[in-house]
């Protein structure tokens, strides 16, 4: 079954319909009802990947729908690796002077943000007011040696109003998907697509040809009934290619090999091919392209082996059987490791000292 490409206004947050959608905002997507009632936000990955991780359906899946805003530095090089162009539009270098706590620092970024973000009124507790003159004793304005009159020294705007205010035009920014970054984050992301521009040959060109950036895809488990969505970085149907851009402190292959396994890359890859195949794709290939976090930014492109793609499907069986279990059976959420009583644990046996393991290590 193939679902349809449908237009980002008629994803409904907290409740979209199955089907393909191109341009749904990302706080949108990270929008869900309550994960404990029902599924009809649609489980993503990164909600099922905590089952298959703690080995139960916990209380912090039910609440993991609760997107806080992005990493920017993050969200920036999504954009700038995948879609240019919209990176010019939504980016910008946000570079305000001054100590962070200070009512100085404070009213410059206001006037940055409204510069940046039109449309957003001003709270009149902040805009100017009329100067006070100054009077003496018998109620007559106070001149200066010039006979210029002498005004009160304006009132400073309160913290709490001008913090309030900063939250406001930051909430609407992040409402219209835009993004801001202080200037270390910006020559770091700078830096960073240096790196990738100057990757040898055109392979992460050709790897980034004709396909959707940040698609949202809602499709029906026909087995458990489960309402599950995804969100490919990059997906060329044609090809069957999903390519997921990572950054990595090492992005050489055994220690990258070792964060698929530690973070769930291979539970993510296995996720998406398969709600993909629900709505009538089918991927061929899983790409990884890792950027390097630190200078000098490597770049790496990688596949998975079968064992380890192998891995991520059995993972993803797990994660979909416990969550079906707990939406049949909701009274076994789990609330503890181990409620019961008291689990004996045991130190990692090469951290013990010879004595120690002379002692018992016939045991």
């Amino acid at each position: 079954m193939s679902l349809q490409l449908l237009p980002p206004h008629s994803w409904t947050p907290g409740n979209p319909k199955p089907g393909i959608y191109l341009e749904v905002p990302e706080r949108h997507y990270h929008q869900t009802g309550d994960l404990s009632v029902n599924a009809d936000s649609g489980i993503s990955s990164s909600m099922a990947k905590k089952t298959d991780q703690e080995g139960t359906l916990s209380q912090y899946l039910l609440d993991s729908g609760t997107k806080t805003r992005s990493l920017d530095l993050g969200s920036a090089l999504h954009l700038a690796v995948s879609q240019p162009k919209v990176f010019e539009k939504r980016v910008r270098l946000r570079d305000v002077q001054g100590a962070k706590q200070s009512n100085d620092y404070k009213r410059a970024l206001i006037e940055f943000y409204e510069q940046s973000i039109p449309g957003i009124p001003r709270p009149e507790c902040l805009n100017p007011k009329a100067p006070v003159p100054k009077l003496d004793k018998e109620g007559n304005p106070k001149l200066d040696k010039e006979g210029n009159p002498l005004f009160e020294k304006p009132e400073e705007p309160k913290v709490a109003d001008l913090s309030a205010h900063i939250e406001a035009l930051e909430t609407a920014a992040d409402s219209r998907g835009m993004i801001f970054l202080a200037p270390s984050e910006w020559s770091k992301l700078q830096a960073m697509m240096q790196s990738v521009k100057t990757y040898p040959g055109d392979g992460i060109r050709r790897l980034l040809r004709g396909g959707m950036a940040e698609s949202s895809i809602v499709a029906t488990c026909p087995e458990t009934g489960l309402k599950l969505k995804c969100r490919p970085d990059f997906l060329e149907v044609r090809r069957g290619l999903i390519v997921d851009l990572k950054t990595s402190a090492n992005p050489y292959p055994g220690e990258f090999g070792r964060e698929v396994s530690k973070w769930g890359y291979h539970f993510s890859a296995a996720w998406y091919a398969y709600v993909c195949k629900l709505a009538g794709i089918k991927i061929n290939q899983f790409a990884f392209l890792v950027i390097g976090n630190e200078a000098p930014h490597d770049v790496a492109l990688y596949t998975m082996d079968k064992a380890t793609q192998y891995d991520g499907e059995i993972r993803v069986r797990y994660a979909l059987d416990q969550i079906a279990h707990y939406y049949a059976n909701p009274k076994t959420v789990h609330k503890g490791i181990n409620p019961v009583g008291f689990q004996e644990v045991s130190a990692p046996w090469w951290s013990l000292t010879n004595e120690t393991k002379a002692v018992f290590g016939q045991e």
